[in-house]
């Protein structure tokens, strides 16, 4: 079992590689200063000193951000839930799916570049699984968004074209993500590629679609591949100037929302 990992950058030049680090940095460095800018000017309106942010400074509001979002009403859509039981269901499905995502990025990044080397053997099956469902679930979900906001939509619903391109630029990532795996199980045909439930529907797929043609497996991952990249660094550049920016702001706003109530009440008891 030792011997059961994959080969990151399988099928990649080095040129590409190359532009892959680069266009990471580019994209961390256009994701900090978006953000950064966004919590600035947020910082500058006035607030009053009973607010839940008053006195607070750009850092302490990002350490704010990030510890309030494993809150019930955060990490578990609480407030959600109280208003429809599907969409928060859907929704904490989305946040645990995409949470899990990431870090199995941060897990793979690390391991590959500092040559660890421990995604092998079990515990690579163990994570190749876990990512896998939680690819094909975040899938399902951006599924349903973009089924209920352009088909179905309800009248209460008002679409922006943002709204268009964050849910296709997430979609685009887990699709070309299925994609790339696909290939790559299709060209090496692993025993234990079920361990990848909807990388190998992805890689039956493929197979159907290119028959035994090898090098059309070769050409179409490296496709793949650059559209998965492409669309996540896009992503992850857009994020501040976007409303996806509520990833770090809806915390705070639900903190401050919940503390608000929560001095409404001790006033009405008292």
């Amino acid at each position: 079992m030792e011997q059961i990992t994959r080969e990151v950058f399988w099928n990649i030049p080095v040129g590409l590689r190359v532009m892959f680090y680069i266009s990471a940095v580019v994209a961390s460095v256009i994701f900090a200063g978006g953000l950064w800018s966004r919590v600035s000017i947020w910082l500058r309106g006035a607030d009053l000193h009973d607010d839940y942010v008053h006195g607070m400074g750009t850092l302490a509001l990002a350490r704010e951000s990030f510890t309030k979002f494993f809150s019930a009403d955060c990490f578990f859509a609480k407030r959600v839930f109280e208003r429809s039981k599907s969409r928060g269901i859907i929704l904490t499905v989305t946040i645990w799916s995409f949470l899990a995502l990431f870090i199995g990025t941060l897990i793979i990044a690390i391991d590959f570049d500092l040559g660890l080397n421990f995604l092998k053997g079990d515990i690579y099956l163990a994570y190749s699984l876990i990512l896998d469902i939680a690819g094909g679930l975040l899938g399902l979900c951006l599924v349903f968004y973009l089924v209920r906001r352009y088909l179905i939509k309800p009248e209460r619903i008002v679409t922006f074209m943002d709204d268009g391109i964050v849910l296709s630029l997430m979609f685009l990532i887990v699709f070309s993500g299925f994609c790339t795996e696909g290939l790559r199980l299709l060209y090496f045909r692993p025993e234990m590629m079920d361990w990848s439930p909807v990388g190998y529907i992805f890689a039956g797929t493929f197979g159907l679609l290119l028959g035994d043609d090898k090098a059309a497996y070769l050409i179409a991952h490296r496709l793949a591949w650059l559209s998965h990249a492409g669309s996540a660094f896009t992503f992850i550049a857009y994020i501040p100037f976007s409303k996806q920016f509520h990833m770090f702001s809806a915390q705070i706003v639900t903190a401050a929302a919940r503390a608000r109530h929560e001095r409404l009440r001790t006033i009405l008891h008292d």
